[in-house]
């Protein structure tokens, strides 16, 4: 049986997902396949602290990657991370 990356990520890969890895990763999709961390807490109204640890357990389920870009907000330089 073959399947197609939408039906991988449908049916294997988005029912492990729970809780805010999901939430991440969702929101790195609607804001165009690629966001800074701190444009995903403001899409999702959430405070860093509470998704800083969520995009390195994406990277491990090869689900994100570090661009190797980095985008300046208030100050900091924060790194883009994008959707695979």
């Amino acid at each position: 049986m073959n399947f197609n990356s939408l039906e991988v990520y449908y049916n294997k890969v988005k029912p492990t997902l729970t809780g805010r890895k999901l939430e991440v990763l969702e929101a790195i999709k609607s804001l165009g396949g690629s966001a800074t961390l701190f444009e995903i807490g403001l899409f999702l109204n959430k405070p860093l602290n509470h998704i800083s640890g969520r995009p390195g357990e994406l990277v491990k389920m090869g689900l994100i990657i570090d661009s190797g870009l980095k985008k300046e907000h208030n100050g900091n330089k924060f790194t883009i991370w994008k959707a695979i």
